[in-house]
């Protein structure tokens, strides 16, 4: 399939910027055809793929963005929706192509500053949007655990963070796994068959970050400090 020249120019920059919700992966050239397995799962009745929507991105948990082929006049409006919803409700995120680009280029630029990520975030886009929404909350949550000038010693403990539970969302657990272990979805899945899934070993200063994405996405993690054979509690 020919694609209209602005899909192609959103699919060649593939901005990264830096927010595991929003656009993540992109197709390599010449495969996006290998993004279009969506359109073979069932919604319900009032929920399914419709034969018009084109997937040209993923976030980190493999949810697909998407546009209506049929909205050419309007420079593509992209959508968004959740794979584990139970049903393809599509979510408008920006008003074209273009705009979106706009959006994550200009948050890539400012990645590393949460306060100036959050300003951006009031001032561009719709809050009450679901996606928008889930973006400055993980952003104004995450911030609370950056390294502070005076560091408190009960942080510098090392240990492990561990899944003991993937919860009601095991697929978005998997797909961070995958991710975040860089597995092949086969070995991702198998994990989750563990009683007790080991994840990473760092200081909790900076293992607390890693616990909170998890525990946001329906799992139960906690950090096991080195220096005890059973855990204490969850974080």
């Amino acid at each position: 399939m020919k694609l209209p020249l602005i899909i192609e120019m959103f699919i060649r920059q593939a901005v990264q910027s830096g927010h595991f919700a929003l656009p993540f992966h992109y197709p390599e050239a010449g495969v996006i055809e290998s993004l279009q397995w969506f359109s073979n799962l069932e919604g319900s009745e009032d929920g399914r793929w419709q034969p018009g929507w084109y997937v040209i991105a993923l976030n980190g948990r493999d949810d697909p963005f998407f546009v209506d082929l049929a909205q050419a006049a309007l420079e593509y409006p992209v959508y968004y929706c959740s794979h584990d919803a139970g049903k393809w409700e599509a979510i408008q995120i920006a008003e074209s192509i273009p705009h979106l680009i706009r959006i994550l280029v200009d948050l890539s630029a400012i990645q590393n500053d949460d306060e100036a990520t959050l300003r951006y975030l009031e001032t561009t886009v719709v809050l009450e949007n679901e996606l928008w929404e889930e973006v400055y909350k993980n952003i104004k949550y995450s911030a609370q655990f950056k390294e502070p000038a005076v560091i408190d010693p009960s942080l510098l403990i090392n240990g492990i963070v561990a899944i003991t539970d993937f919860g009601h969302n095991k697929l978005k657990v998997v797909h961070w796994l995958k991710d975040y272990l860089g597995l092949r979805p086969q070995e991702a899945l198998s994990l989750s068959k563990q009683q007790t899934v080991q994840v990473q070993e760092g200081l909790l200063l900076h293992m607390q970050i890693i616990i909170d994405q998890l525990n946001h996405l329906g799992a139960t993690a906690m950090f096991i400090p080195s220096n005890e054979d059973e855990t204490g509690g969850g974080m």
